[in-house]
């Protein structure tokens, strides 16, 4: 035994070595190089960075192409990272020119390395021009997120949206109303900044971005945004919900053998909420339902797929609203909601396509604090052939205070995008299944098949605040 401890050490500190080793030159990977900016703006200093390929330290300058020569770059002389890698700080330019790195040959640990040069790489001068676009977005922030219903118009926040070409990450923008500077920020990876103001949709803005890393400042003089209006709106005055109906009332439904939609699951109260519930149903018994969407499971599926954490087959009573008549496309669909945070049910919020194919679009679904995707916002495309196409994205690790608050849910749905947001933050974007068909706004509270094995047979709620859709 102690030879095979001994013979695997030496294994093991023999594959240490051979990982810390430098990559021999056969296995390198091609030499890179890029810009931090695709065309400089004038006075504006740049980064030229990337990788000779090979790992080991090495002595490496920025040449420029001058005529027919490459000459060094002033005070750009330096050495790779231990992996290759290399990143000059270049000084304004007032030309396009051509950059590389080059690496002469040298000694790297116990191997030669032969001289080594990065393609050429173009930098543009002169054709870049500066550009600010100013937007606004409706009422989609909660100031101050509670256990209380409350009015959509009642402490929520628009934003104002701005967006700066070309595109600088990091630069500061400075939100200006009447001449005066009301608020600054820096622009992300998207080169956008984006401004939480109760009085969004109501004043006019102007922008000033910045000098940037030596380049000339810019503005936008003020300007009032293309006006929202409200598309749709239920405050759920008294407990009324007049303005919808029940989806699928006392039907099987596809695809849910563990589940069917009952009106006695939505519940209205004084305080100016809707409760949409699940409701567990007893073991072993499926109920008579006079209607049917689908055909009804047969005792078959319903003993092989209804077991919860029971481990007792049982049907739940669920939930589910249509605003139809009302339908739309485009604008921003929220609604604050608050969830309950059972596992095993399916509580969402959506938008459904009106047709047999067409883009579902989930603007939330929660299974519950502990499900394996807590909270999930995305897309379903049905094809015309049948196909379910999904995107989406997923929230865990919600911690338990969340669910005793209400959260304003939001989507922002375009002909080129959509954004998928919680109280106010962007939580998954995307520019794949668009849709401009029109689409019914849907509250449910199911059971679904797969996620009947995390319900414990326990009943949950979904309490619905407020529902609006704005549009232009």
């Amino acid at each position: 035994m102690r030879h095979l401890r001994a013979l695997v050490a030496v294994i093991a500190v023999a594959l240490l070595a051979w990982a810390l080793a430098p990559l021999p030159a056969a296995f390198a990977a091609s030499p890179t190089i890029k810009s931090s900016v695709s065309g400089p703006l004038a006075g504006e200093k740049f980064t030229v960075s990337g990788s000779l390929g090979a790992s080991g330290a090495r002595p490496v300058v920025l040449q420029r192409l001058s005529g027919s020569t490459w000459r060094p770059v002033a005070g750009t002389s330096k050495k790779t990272t231990s992996r290759g890698g290399f990143s000059f700080a270049v000084q304004p330019i007032s030309a396009t020119t051509k950059y590389r790195a080059y690496a002469k040959k040298a000694r790297v640990g116990k191997s030669t390395r032969k001289a080594v040069a990065t393609r050429a790489l173009t930098v543009t001068f002169g054709g870049t021009k500066q550009s600010i676009r100013v937007d606004t977005l409706p009422g989609i922030e909660d100031q101050t997120p509670s256990s209380a219903p409350k009015l959509s118009t009642s402490g929520t926040r628009g934003f104002v949206v701005v967006t700066v070409s070309p595109l600088r990450p990091g630069r500061v923008v400075e939100l200006l109303s009447g001449g005066t500077t009301i608020a600054t920020a820096k622009l992300n990876s998207r080169s956008q900044a984006t401004f939480a103001r109760a009085d969004a949709l109501t004043r006019s803005w102007g922008v000033r971005a910045r000098s940037f890393n030596g380049g000339p400042a810019a503005l936008q003089p003020d300007v009032r945004p293309k006006p929202w209006t409200d598309a749709f709106q239920d405050e759920f005055t008294a407990g009324s919900f007049a303005k919808w109906d029940h989806r699928y009332p006392d039907m099987w439904l596809p695809g849910r053998t563990c589940s069917y939609i009952s009106s006695k699951q939505v519940k209205g109260s004084s305080a100016g909420t809707i409760a949409l519930g699940t409701k567990a149903g007893a073991a072993n018994v499926q109920p008579r339902l006079s209607t049917r969407v689908a055909k009804k499971p047969s005792t078959k599926d319903f003993k092989a797929k209804c077991k919860d954490r029971t481990g007792k087959p049982r049907v739940y009573e669920a939930s589910a609203l249509t605003s139809i008549p009302f339908t739309f496309s485009y604008g921003v669909a929220a609604a604050r909601i608050k969830f309950d945070p059972k596992r095993g049910q399916n509580a969402a919020f959506w938008l459904q396509y009106i047709g047999k194919s067409g883009t579902e679009i989930d603007v939330v679904e929660s299974g519950g604090r502990t499900f394996p995707e807590t909270l999930r916002s995305g897309l379903h495309q049905i094809t015309p052939g049948g196909k379910v196409l999904t995107y989406r994205g997923v929230t865990r690790n919600v911690p338990a205070s969340w669910y005793d608050k209400f959260h304003v849910i939001s989507v922002e749905w375009t002909p080129t995008h959509y954004i998928f947001r919680m109280d106010g933050k962007e939580t998954y974007r995307t520019s794949r299944a668009l849709s401009g068909a029109k689409h019914e706004i849907v509250l449910s509270n199911l059971v679904a098949n797969w996620a009947i094995p995390y319900n414990n047979a326990q009943s949950a709620q979904m309490v619905v605040d407020w529902v609006r859709v704005w549009q232009r």
